[in-house]
């Protein structure tokens, strides 16, 4: 049998599951060919992006990031009162035909009562615009769809403060400074919104300008619209919470100072959070398994998988990563293997994202692969053997070196079970209940290169049935301290 990958329905070698493989890893990095450059739509996608936007055909929708996106793209971030709205519109020159074209906006005033990101005035004017950037032919045509949005926009919150998240447009047609929210208008980036732009006072009324840290403010909203998350409780932040992660995300960029990629490894980390969200989201899960299927006895260092293309960081993680390793996409099992199912996580960090060292633990364990390690006919029992100095001995049980495992049936059906195997004073000595168990078989020690490195007869052996051991005289020491070793007991031929 050569060592395969398969899906559990298939039959053999399937070069498609290798591909799949492939693409599943390939996901996180196929997204940022379609990204638009324009840093507006850029910090977009992060929490939803527009319907239009450049999405790679191999990903799901997008889920919501967390704040720290959103941190990241603001200009300025102010704890804030609403003072009043405004609906306006404005000529924003001419279209491909040379028509003249204009666009609705809704303007919001605040108070602003603190700042914690950024440094201005004491009044902030923020503005919408239509979720897709939609224009009109005439002033009064985008003044009326403003005063539309103004009109049907969720007003519950207006009473509160809230914290603001806001950057500077890249063109203004005023002479008065003013910022973005950003796209969409209805629910006016309240907690109905997934931009989460505008969070909300976790309680009712003004906060007469107080600096308390220890204010909070509301991160989401039941299905109903009422405060608090889908299950009903509160979720929420407060301002010293805020102003730790703008001190996170300040710390992140300064030490990527002078590190090539690391302000565009940021960015990508946002999409990945969103990808992972839209799992959650959706109830779905982001992990996988694959299959392997070896034999028994194999060198260490077989190839277990058509190399995958990719440059990144691979880990392994679980209970049997280190019978295994990776290197450039290629997985080798590290060792000879007896007969059973082992598993291991294999989990992988693209270039991009290296300069800024993401890693979020949702992909640390996404990929399970099981490894099935098959014996050949005739077989009676396989272990791992490898011995220490034990003593006078070089030898292996359930308490020194590594002997496992160790219980097996033997050809009579009876349960039998090796105890400990070691070199001393000249002879291989093997100890098992019961002493008959081994009858009319042989024991192949396997060394990492594959072969066999010594044989045993059983029927050979000089036998002490009141100690259940099994001898054999052998002047060279046949095993070193730290060897490791495969067993195979098969029948004799």
């Amino acid at each position: 049998m050569t060592p395969h990958m398969r899906r559990p329905d298939n039959g053999g070698w399937n070069r498609a599951t290798s591909l799949a493989l492939v693409a599943l890893v390939l996901a996180s990095l196929s997204f940022w060919l379609g990204c638009a450059d324009d840093p507006e739509q850029e910090g977009l996608p992060a929490d939803s992006p527009p319907a239009d936007a450049p999405r790679s055909s191999m990903l799901p929708p997008l889920g919501q990031a967390g704040l720290n996106s959103r941190i990241f793209y603001s200009d300025v971030i102010v704890r804030a009162s609403l003072i009043s709205t405004n609906a306006t519109a404005e000529n924003i020159g001419t279209d491909s035909n040379g028509a003249t074209v204009h666009r609705g906006l809704l303007e919001f005033k605040f108070k602003v009562l603190e700042y914690l990101k950024g440094t201005g005035g004491g009044e902030l004017v923020a503005f919408v615009t239509d979720q897709r950037d939609r224009t009109y032919s005439t002033m009064e045509l985008a003044l009326e769809a403003s005063r539309s949005w103004e009109r049907d926009r969720d007003t519950k919150w207006d009473d509160r403060d809230a914290l603001i998240f806001a950057r500077k447009p890249a063109e203004v047609s005023s002479q008065v400074t003013r910022y973005s929210l950003g796209y969409g208008y209805i629910g006016a980036y309240t907690l109905d919104s997934k931009y989460r732009v505008w969070l909300p006072s976790a309680t009712s009324g003004a906060t007469d300008g107080s600096h308390s840290d220890d204010l909070r403010f509301l991160l989401g909203a039941s299905s109903g619209g009422t405060a608090g998350a889908a299950s009903g409780q509160p979720e929420t932040i407060s301002v010293s919470e805020m102003k730790s992660l703008i001190a996170m995300l300040e710390k992140w960029l300064k030490d990527g100072e002078g590190v090539e990629g690391h302000i565009e490894c940021i960015r990508k980390s946002f999409y990945e959070e969103a990808r992972i969200n839209g799992y959650k989201e959706r109830g779905e899960s982001l992990n996988s398994t694959y299959d392997f299927y070896l034999d028994s006895g194999l060198p260490a260092g077989i190839v277990m998988n058509e190399p995958l293309p990719m440059d990144g960081k691979w880990w392994l993680l679980g209970k049997d990563k280190t019978l295994f390793t990776i290197e450039n996409g290629t997985l080798h099992a590290t060792r000879p293997l007896p007969a059973g199912k082992y598993k291991y996580t294999s989990s992988y960090q693209s270039p991009e994202l290296i300069p800024c060292d993401y890693h979020p633990d949702e992909y640390k364990t996404r990929l399970e692969n099981i490894v099935t390690v098959t014996a050949p006919a005739g077989t009676l029992h396989e272990a791992f053997f490898d011995p220490v100095t034990d003593g006078s001995a070089i030898a292996a049980d359930a308490t020194n070196g590594v002997l496992k495992p160790t219980s097996f049936t033997d050809a009579n059906n009876t349960s039998a079970t090796l105890n400990r195997i070691s070199y001393d004073s000249g002879a291989v000595n093997i100890t098992l209940t019961p002493h008959t168990a081994l009858a009319n078989h042989v024991l192949d020690f396997i060394a990492l290169d594959g072969k066999v490195s010594l044989s045993l007869d059983a029927n050979e052996a000089t036998v002490d049935p009141a100690n259940n051991t099994l001898s054999w005289n052998m002047a060279s020491q046949p095993w070193e301290d730290g060897d490791l070793l495969m067993l195979r007991i098969r029948e004799a031929r």
